[in-house]
């Protein structure tokens, strides 16, 4: 199946969001991600801003507001 955009957690259990983000780009260069997640820290944006994240958004959000920014993110 053709993945558009992946909606990616930091902190998962096994293996941290910035690790998988590292490794999906190593496969899928172009493939739209966006980090969702709690943990706001200037470190872990920069360094996802560093690894080409299309978006970051803050939990909680609104469900019209997530989709919103995904249709953006598809469009």
């Amino acid at each position: 199946p053709r993945i558009d955009l992946v909606l990616l957690d930091i902190r998962m259990p096994g293996m941290d969001g910035l690790t998988a983000l590292e490794r999906i780009r190593g496969i899928k260069p172009a493939l739209k991600i966006a980090i969702v997640t709690a943990g706001k820290t200037d470190e872990v944006q920069a360094r996802a801003k560093e690894l080409g994240v299309e978006d970051y958004i803050i939990k909680p959000f609104e469900v019209e507001a997530l989709q919103d920014r995904v249709a953006k993110l598809l469009s």
